[in-house]
Formats: C-alpha cells, sequence, structure tokens
C-alpha cells in the first residue's frame, strides 16, 4: 500500500470568506440532514512514505456517502 496527501493553501475571498487550493477537489452532491454524498477528484501531490512516488492521479473519481452526526444549527 502507498499513501499520499494533498498540499493546500488558504486565501481570504469576498466578505472574509476562506478559499481552498487543492490537487484533491471535493464535490457535494446531496445532503438530507443525515447523510453527504459526493465525489473526490483531482492529484494527490504529497507522499507520506519514503519509495512514494511524487504524484499519484484518481483514475476518474472516487465516490463516498457518509453519515454526518453532531450538526449545529
Amino acid at each position: 500500500m502507498k499513501l499520499w496527501g494533498s498540499s493546500a493553501t488558504f486565501e481570504v475571498g469576498p466578505g472574509g470568506t476562506s478559499i481552498l487550493h487543492s490537487g484533491v477537489n471535493l464535490r457535494i452532491d446531496s445532503f438530507d440532514g443525515t447523510y453527504v454524498r459526493g465525489a473526490f477528484f483531482g492529484v494527490f501531490d504529497v507522499p507520506l512514505q519514503a519509495g512514494t512516488p511524487t504524484r499519484a492521479a484518481i483514475s476518474g473519481e472516487g465516490r463516498f456517502y457518509l453519515p454526518v452526526r453532531g450538526i449545529q444549527p
């Protein structure tokens, strides 16, 4: 098994919002208040173990469907 991460930088956007720039992108397709469904795609560009190539492109996209707990209004 090989491990990668992704670089990330933040900038202050309009109205003081935070904008994240990363090699891996996340898309939220739906959220029903209990589960979030979406995909991730892009390039992992930070090797997390010795001997790992410097970049690993995500072929297509990875899908996720996760329960969400503890959301406060």
